[in-house]
């Protein structure tokens, strides 16, 4: 039977989906497209040939290059070897189509290391291959050196004159393109396997064991665990009540903080109650040893390092309510599944109860629930602060002015100690750690007479404040203003009062706001029932991940962003609601980051994909990526090895430079130190020399308290100085390398 006439009519896009098991016919698959597809060429199918052409914008200079490329590969490239490719080559020019939708007003100016990497490609596709200019020649000289091009993926080049373009000073648009479609194509090639394993082993990802987080901690599940609940609003002496339980523990007993700087506060506290204590952290490790060398029983720490895999007498797990928090509520989830402690307290709001009491009808542990009430009263003045001269009538000693922004914070900030006789603290999220408390230990001691802050202070710092004063009832949430949940406010407004009375009555705390409309907004959420939680976040241990992989086929080289995604719709499909997969867009960013890199396993890849990074700094983004590039090679690096950091800024010279040293600088350096001793714990052998990070990062905070100290402009009004400056120490240098022991290696 000849196929041929049959074949030459069937839409191009069916053409991977034949099967030749049920006719008779010598060919495999493969060989039939590969044939169909020469007929194409030769017989000159204009037809098929339309098949690539793109509807892209006219504006566009690349346009019509990207299309002249693309259409080459029929041409060039009678067949795809693997069906897959096949699709994949379909996919490649429908993403190039719809990225060229995509608002160049909502994207930023690409880096070496955004081609490297070609990161969020559904989006910036058509991006990328307009602004390959972006970066300079002598970058893409070496990255198109260390790409194989003599097998290029997409058959695009003249390979016998490609490598004498290296040889010149300029490196033509045509590679700087071929390069990002010969990437992106392969991307979306094992993007395609990927699903196609999984898809062909769909009842893997059906397993009950692995849909049903209840299961995935069975040394918990043989335990009969006593678990304590004590929830209540904000200083109503839960948490100290809890912590008075694990003093007396005769065995290891776990303190859980929600964030370093509270861990690294109980642990003092313990330590000068003369009570032998731990300390443990992402990024530090502090051990209470004995005479003869054996660590303290009882450990303060974050909620990430609780050990799961170790038996306690009591854990206690402060903040139980972000067991729902989108990003981190998987560590707390992890614990409430899997902790094996003969008592575990949960310390938060009431809003968690609902979901507890659920929860320990699958698990079969016990519950006791101890409800608090708040020690000291908290009033929601009537009326709005005066705006007209606030500063000078309104504001009063002990207020926190709370705002969303560090610009606006920065601005309030100024104006108050311009306008006034008042010393001003400032509080917010990427301040370090030891700064915020370092800062709220000034307000508290009346160094400080006024604190403005972010909603960082709702959790983690006791404050002495008389009156909390909002002014906004809306944030930022990384896309959009949102208003304010009703348990932020609570856990917002709920510090105020916690400052030392002059009476022998109960303290009283004060809410306030600057508008009408934001102090209606504000009693309403103060006022307003809980709503209890209705799902908690989790995340598979390694061992679930592990056993996906193993019963799953020709997995070996799968992307690990469409396993992960694969595993999330699973899971959502499951009947039990009860559980929500974490928000995989930080992971998806690491792993992208990360995605040129060889010579990373499966594990180190899971490893990093948790690291504690903001990826919107260009610094603390490239160095990321250089690090495990490190780590990858098996390299032994100090921190200092890493010269495209500024460490030359680390100098009392530059305190009042704000031209190259600016508060964001420094702001950044110390969260790549913080990175750094992240990823030294994790593989010590290869990021060696933590102490000396530790050292920078103490300087750096050093100096960042008396940039704040001695403010004078607003750092985060517009950047400092001309924008080149700021490039210098941030996108344009992200990649000029590290000095392994044995000689300099330049690596982007």
């Amino acid at each position: 039977m000849n196929l041929m006439p049959f074949l030459r009519n069937t839409p191009a896009r069916l053409l991977s989906g034949i099967s030749t098991s049920n006719i008779r016919c010598p060919f495999s698959t493969t060989l039939i497209i590969r044939h169909l597809a020469k007929s194409y060429s030769t017989s000159g199918n204009l037809a098929r040939a339309k098949d690539t052409q793109l509807k892209l914008p006219e504006n566009s200079n690349k346009a019509k290059k990207i299309s002249e490329l693309l259409q080459k590969v029929p041409t060039i490239a009678p067949s795809f070897a693997d069906p897959s490719e096949f699709e994949a080559f379909q996919k490649l020019k429908s993403i190039i189509e719809s990225s060229a939708t995509t608002p160049t007003s909502s994207l930023n100016k690409p880096t070496f290391l955004d081609f490297l990497t070609l990161a969020d490609l559904n989006k910036k596709l058509f991006y990328y291959l307009n602004h390959v200019n972006d970066v300079n020649d002598s970058q893409w000289k070496i990255v198109l050196k260390e790409t194989d091009l003599s097998t290029p993926t997409l058959p695009l080049l003249d390979v016998a004159s490609s490598r004498e373009n290296f040889e010149v000073n300029t490196v033509s648009d045509d590679y700087k393109m071929i390069y990002i479609l010969q990437k992106a194509f392969k991307m979306i090639q094992n993007k395609v396997q990927s699903e196609k394993a999984i898809k062909s082993n769909q009842q893997s990802l059906s397993n009950k064991f692995i849909n049903n987080p209840v299961a995935w901690f069975p040394e918990a599940r043989m335990m009969k665990r006593k678990i304590i609940m004590h929830v209540g609003p904000t200083n109503s002496g839960k948490t100290f009540n809890a912590l008075q339980r694990l003093k007396n523990c005769e065995r290891d007993g776990y303190y859980a903080g929600p964030l370093r700087l509270l861990a690294r506060e109980i642990y003092e506290r313990f330590k000068s109650e003369n009570t032998r204590c731990n300390f443990l952290t992402g990024e530090e490790i502090i051990q209470d040893l004995d005479d003869i060398g054996n660590p303290a029983n009882l450990t303060s720490g974050t909620v990430e390092m609780v050990p799961l895999n170790r038996e306690f007498e009591c854990v206690v797990l402060d903040e139980i309510q972000m067991m729902n928090d989108s990003q981190r509520g998987w560590a707390w989830s992890n614990i409430v599944l899997g902790c094996r402690a003969k008592e575990l307290h949960l310390c938060g709001e009431q809003t968690a109860v609902p979901i507890i009491e659920n929860l320990v009808k699958q698990t079969g542990d016990s519950l006791e629930i101890v409800e608090y009430k708040r020690l000291g009263k908290l009033k929601c003045e009537e009326a709005t602060v005066k705006t007209k001269n606030f500063f000078q009538k309104s504001l009063l000693k002990g207020d926190c002015l709370i705002a969303f922004s560090k610009k606006t914070i920065m601005k309030l900030k100024l104006q108050i100690e311009k306008t006034t006789t008042f010393k001003v603290a400032v509080i917010y999220g990427s301040l370090p750690p030891e700064t915020r408390l370092q800062q709220a230990k000034l307000f508290n001691e009346g160094h400080y007479d006024v604190l403005v802050a972010s909603d960082a202070v709702g959790m983690g710092l006791n404050l002495s404040i008389k009156r909390i004063v909002f002014t906004s009832s809306e944030k930022f949430d990384g896309e959009k203003m949102i208003p304010l949940t009703i348990s932020n406010i609570k856990q917002i407004g709920g510090r105020a009062g916690r400052y030392k009375s002059d009476s022998d009555g109960p303290s009283v705390g004060y809410v306030a706001a600057t508008r009408a409309d934001i102090l209606e907004s504000v009693k309403e959420g103060l006022q307003a029932p809980v709503i209890p939680l209705k799902t908690m976040i989790v995340w598979p241990p390694d061992h679930i991940i592990y056993k996906m992989i193993e019963d799953i086929e020709k997995l070996d080289n799968a992307d690990l962003v469409t396993l992960l995604t694969s595993l999330s719709e699973s899971l959502q499909k499951s009947t039990n609601k009860l559980f929500q997969l974490t928000d995989l867009s930080n992971r998806i960013e690491s792993i992208q980051i990360i995605q040129p890199i060889s010579g990373l396993s499966f594990q180190d890849r899971l490893v990093l994909s948790n690291a504690p990074c903001k990826f919107h700094r260009p610094t603390v983004k490239s160095a990321f990526y250089n690090f495990c590039l490190t780590i990858a090679k098996q390299q032994t690096c100090t921190i200092t090895n890493f010269d495209f950091l500024p460490f030359r800024l680390i100098d009392l010279k530059y305190l009042n430079n704000d031209e190259v040293g600016s508060l964001e600088v420094y702001e950044d350096l110390h969260q790549t130190l913080q990175l750094y001793s992240w990823l030294s714990n994790r593989w010590p052998n290869y990021l060696v020399g933590v102490d000396t990070a530790k050292t920078l990062r103490d300087m750096c905070e050093l100096i960042i308290f008396y940039k704040l100290e001695n403010l004078e402009k607003n750092p985060y009004d517009r950047f400092i100085g001309k924008p080149q400056n700021r490039a210098r120490f941030a996108s344009e240098r992200p990649a000029t390398g590290i000095k392994p022991r044995g000689g300099y290696e330049k690596r982007f």
